[in-house]
């Protein structure tokens, strides 16, 4: 059924800023919470996902209390999200040296920028490449720090 299939492609989705490998072994780690919609496709999931539960919901104030922290994706018509338990003082850890590089890669850029020997040497298409990493570094160091703000740091 085109709905099953869909979610378990779903269900490896959710996990954003992880590489396949993480993805498949934090899975055993994690509980799937569904809505009632695929309440059949339940087992079936939790089997090839190799997830450690499936919880379904047929309360929409239950559903939302448990997927109020969570990555949410739509499958047809349900919706499914993985609910994952987090060290939340490792989680603070790895997002602030996350931001420490982040800051650290900006300020290499900007300073490339500032340098009037460099932009003078330079060819344009460098310079280019750098006000684009500055962007990058400077979008992502916005959702970093939103993440960690998010844990009440």
């Amino acid at each position: 059924r085109y709905e099953q299939f869909a979610a378990l492609v779903v269900v490896t989705s959710l996990i954003p800023g992880r590489t396949c490998r993480e993805v498949i072994c934090r899975l055993q780690e994690l509980t799937l919470v569904v809505e009632s919609a695929i309440r059949e496709a339940a087992p079936l999931l939790q089997a090839l996902a190799k997830l450690s539960e499936v919880r379904v919901f047929d309360d929409e104030a239950a559903w939302t209390q448990a997927a109020q922290s969570a990555p949410v994706a739509v499958v047809g018509e349900a919706r499914l999200c993985l609910f994952m338990e987090i060290d939340v003082a490792a989680e603070k850890a790895r997002l602030s040296k996350e931001i420490a590089r982040l800051e650290g890669e900006l300020a290499k850029a900007q300073g490339k920028l500032a340098n009037q020997a460099f932009v003078a040497k330079a060819p344009p298409v460098v310079i280019e490449q750098e006000r684009q990493r500055i962007a990058q570094f400077g979008a992502t160091l916005q959702r970093v720090r939103e993440q960690l703000q998010r844990l009440g740091a």
